[in-house]
């Protein structure tokens, strides 16, 4: 089960059930402190004890080896996901990665050693004991992983979350200094530790008791540790499961005597027995009773037969259940606040809050006082998701705790702490801390849901732990962006660096720009000749991610996987407000200078990318990818198609397009201007459809006013392809009939398509582009502007003017002359939100009189000239500021 550099822990596997279990293990009971005789000293610090553990999960596997068939709880290699406590082991041990633990027991409850043997330590030794304990509970190295006990007896110690009393002198200590700290740990419902040598001990615990009663104060929950059980006869042993309100720990015990005590506890109690057990080692006084590995096995034995919950209670459960959430004796100066990193954004703010924490308590301006799974009693289960943090702000003496949960769906809430459960039991309940986790999140919590959010997520947090002066902090936290000869898609930090993010060479790093909302993902390249606040990135990286040299960013592991893309979708984002149409020319032209910056890049939704030296106020923005990565994720770009479109492409707009076949519609006198950048645009429509392939040919050395309307109509339609709007698309071919483009869902027809719902299947796009070319064999009329006017009124009344509306009319508009169109035009709405754009197909010569405006001659029209109009003509609808009539 051990293996080198791997932490391990109490994985078992019930032969029972064939289920594997994961125990969360809490040594009830445990003494550090300083030894001295003559000149030698001995230090019983956390190594000593962790070394200790270590033999013990040594024994105990060497028992199970040998006498396999005895055990209904077999421990086994530990799965990845079982290897960790969740969080716990991040936080404790300095900066992730950095030391390897033993994990076989998760949290100890601790006091001073004072005496050895049965003989009292020296006063120094005593007050040695007790600073050792202050400083190894207070240690961030060791971080929430230690419970300190207040001791009554010998040099003055500090309080704890529980006292610790000899039976035979629990009068004495209530006349005495330690009076308060006992009656006010029985008033808040923690528990007392009562040791016991001899068995008439246990009368002076009975007539406390009975004073407390006979004073009105509730009886307390006490733990009693029999020091050496083979002093008792089995009969007193078993008169402890009498006492309504005692644990008992199992340090001391033989395996005979926890026998016997266990089967008075179910010939008592029933299925309850185990919930009066407490594990526990009494480090370093473990020759008493039984050895720690015999006991531990009797615990997983087929004899004793007892349930997982039985188990997870002995081992841990019923300590966390008598321990309060948060250290009894602070001061708190408690606030009312909350954040929530939702969804993708999860763990990237789990491994921040880590580091936060490990930065506060590595300045010693703060220390980390207590961490508390949350443990449902009632279930005997423990919820490893959600934990109550305590932070101790050294300079005011004051604590803050924060309740955190780590939701299935990935999210990470975390809320302050409500001091009405100071008075109550109601936070013992797992779901009364869900509840208020859920409250804040619904209506005082700050709710993020990007990386871009990190910067905003940590101020937050600040904010909950009551950081002094939090912008030291994030100083602290952040690393300074310069410029190096590394690969692109490469970050390059020193080796401290990488090992605090948790992360070794070629892992992957999230990196989160202050400034520019930018955010990014790049392997690591540790090094040992770069600051530890510094991280190098290559030049054609800084400049094509819009960033600064000397410029202050967050760093932190990234977790998620890498789906390679097919297929992406940038959209420009301009600081100016260029012309649309110059932008889309200009875009058009630098195409494969956008592919060459952003292929080496790992890149998100929300990422921004720069692509063009001579013009950093224009940006794309990666907002789709295919396969669609969530947000936090990236993709890698290396073989991708990339898209590229203007915001007026994608907006929430209503559009129809509409194709008049009059009789001059056949006449050939239409140029083309740049053929070659025509027919690639056309091969990459019709190149999918063979039947395509014999409607147009571009090549021709002159094309009619038809073929040039239907090449305009398959463009306009290519450019909004893109859409996922809500809005809608008409279109329409109005020659001697007007038809217009249907589609069936279930068992409705609809004419027009849904942009979100419908223009994401090929097979839609194909059958639009098919209906267009049908334009190409339609009969003409002299009636055909007329019924494109009156199909353009139609689609109005049918889609509302509640979002803004471009109608498109493609035609030579030869007869718009006849008054008979005049009402259809005066029909057409005249708000600012509706436009009407013309594109006329007819030679420049050739005169014709206009009745509105918002006409583009198509003649010798470029496809960059073409989508150029139609990115004005939406910005101006969208704006405003359109013309229709």
């Amino acid at each position: 089960m051990k293996r080198k550099g791997v932490r391990t822990m109490l994985v078992v596997e019930d032969l029972k059930t064939r289920e594997i279990y994961r125990f969360l293990v809490v040594d009830g009971c445990m003494q550090l402190g300083v030894v001295s005789l003559n000149s030698h000293e001995k230090t019983f610090g956390p190594d000593r004890a962790l070394g200790y553990v270590s033999r013990v999960q040594g024994q105990l596997l060497n028992l199970v080896s040998r006498y396999k068939h005895s055990y209904r709880y077999v421990p086994r290699l530990a799965y990845e996901h079982l290897k960790r406590p969740p969080f716990l082991d991040s936080l404790s041990g300095g900066p992730a990665g950095a030391r390897d633990t033993e994990w076989f027991v998760d949290q100890f409850v601790v006091k001073p050693l004072l005496s050895i043997g049965g003989l009292d330590l020296t006063q120094k030794n005593q007050e040695k004991s007790s600073r050792l304990l202050t400083g190894i509970t207070e240690s961030n190295q060791h971080s929430g992983r230690f419970f300190r006990i207040q001791e009554t007896k010998g040099a003055k110690t500090p309080e704890g979350f529980t006292v610790v009393v000899r039976a035979d002198e629990i009068a004495q200590v209530m006349q005495g200094r330690h009076r308060n700290s006992i009656l006010r740990i029985v008033k808040r419902g923690g528990p007392v530790l009562f040791q016991l040598d001899e068995p008439e001990e246990m009368d002076e615990i009975l007539k406390w008791l009975i004073l407390l009663k006979d004073s009105d104060v509730e009886t307390p929950a006490v733990i009693l540790h029999v020091l050496d059980h083979r002093k008792w006869p089995s009969q007193r042993l078993e008169m402890l499961a009498d006492i309504p309100s005692a644990r008992i720990l199992t340090a001391g015990a033989t395996i005979v005597s926890l026998s016997s005590l266990i089967g008075a506890l179910r010939r008592r109690l029933g299925h309850r027995w185990s919930q009066r057990l407490i594990f526990g080692t009494n480090y370093p006084e473990t020759n008493l009773g039984d050895g720690i590995p015999e006991i531990l096995s009797y615990i997983l034995s087929k004899n004793l037969d007892a349930s997982p919950i039985d188990v997870q209670r002995i081992l841990a459960g019923n300590m966390l259940s008598l321990l309060p959430l948060r250290p009894p004796y602070l001061k708190y100066q408690d606030r009312s606040d909350g954040v929530v990193a939702e969804g993708r954004l999860g763990r990237p703010a789990k491994q921040e809050l880590i580091r936060v924490l490990q930065t506060l308590t590595a300045s010693r301006d703060y220390s980390l006082e207590s961490f508390h799974y949350s443990y449902d009693a009632a279930t005997g289960t423990i919820d490893t998701s959600m934990y109550i943090l305590t932070l101790l702000d050294e300079q005011s003496r004051r604590g803050t705790t924060i309740v955190i949960r780590d939701s299935p769906n990935g999210s990470l809430e975390i809320c302050t702490w409500n001091p009405k459960f100071d008075a109550t039991e109601m936070a013992k309940n797992p779901s009364n801390l869900r509840a208020l986790l859920r409250s804040f999140s619904t209506t005082s919590a700050l709710v993020l849901d990007s990386p871009i959010h990190l910067n905003s997520y940590v101020e937050a947090l600040t904010k909950c732990l009551n950081v002094r002066r939090p912008q030291e902090l994030l100083a602290a936290l952040r690393y300074r962006l310069e410029v190096g000869p590394i690969p692109r898609g490469h970050l390059q930090l020193a080796h401290k660096s990488v090992g605090a993010l948790g992360k070794a060479a070629a892992d992957m790093m999230m990196a989160m720009s202050q400034g520019k909302g930018q955010w990014w993902v790049a392997k690591s390249i540790p090094s040992a000749e770069i600051d530890p606040t510094t991280a190098i990135v290559s030049d054609e990286d800084r400049r094509c991610l819009g960033l600064d040299s000397g410029e202050a960013v967050d760093l932190t592991g990234y977790q998620e996987t890498v789906t390679k893309a097919e297929r992406v979708l940038f959209v420009t984002r301009s600081q100016e407000d260029l012309d649309a149409g110059e932008t889309y020319s200009y875009r058009h032209l630098h195409s494969t200078q956008i592919e060459d910056a952003v292929r080496p890049l790992l890149l998100g939704r929300g990422s921004k990318v720069y692509p063009f030296p001579d013009r950093q106020n224009l940006s794309l923005e990666l907002i789709r990818t295919h396969p669609m990565v969530q947000t936090g994720e990236v993709a890698d770009l290396t073989e991708a198609e990339v898209v590229v479109r203007q915001p007026e492409f994608l907006q929430d707009i209503d559009i129809i397009v509409c194709i008049a076949l009059t009789k001059q519609m056949v006449v050939k006198d239409m140029e083309l201007a740049s053929k070659y950048s025509l027919a690639r645009k056309m091969r990459g429509i019709i190149d999918d459809n063979a039947v395509f392939s014999d409607r147009l040919d571009i090549m021709d050395s002159s094309h009619s006013r038809l073929q040039v309307a239907v090449m305009s109509a398959l463009f306009i339609l290519e450019a909004l392809e893109e859409n996922r709007s809500e809005g809608r698309l008409g279109l329409c071919i109005a020659g001697e009939r007007l038809r217009k483009f249907s589609i069936q869902h279930g068992e409705e027809i609809q004419d027009f398509v849904d942009f979100d719902r419908d223009l994401e299947s090929p097979e839609v796009r194909t059958a639009l582009n098919l209906f267009i070319l049908d334009a190409l064999h339609e009969e003409k009329s002299e009636q055909a502007t007329v019924n494109s006017y009156r199909a353009i009124n139609e689609y109005v009344d049918d889609f509302g003017i509640s979002r803004p509306t471009l109608a498109i009319l493609i035609g030579d508009f030869s007869d718009e002359i006849d008054d008979s169109v005049v009402p259809f035009i005066d029909a057409l709405p005249t708000e600012s939100c509706f436009g009407l754009l013309r594109l006329r197909t007819c030679s420049s010569s050739e005169p014709t009189e206009i009745r509105n405006g918002e006409v583009v001659n198509l003649n010798a029209l470029s496809v960059q000239g073409l989508i150029g109009e139609l990115a004005r003509a939406l910005r101006r609808v969208n704006r405003g500021q359109s013309v229709s009539r």
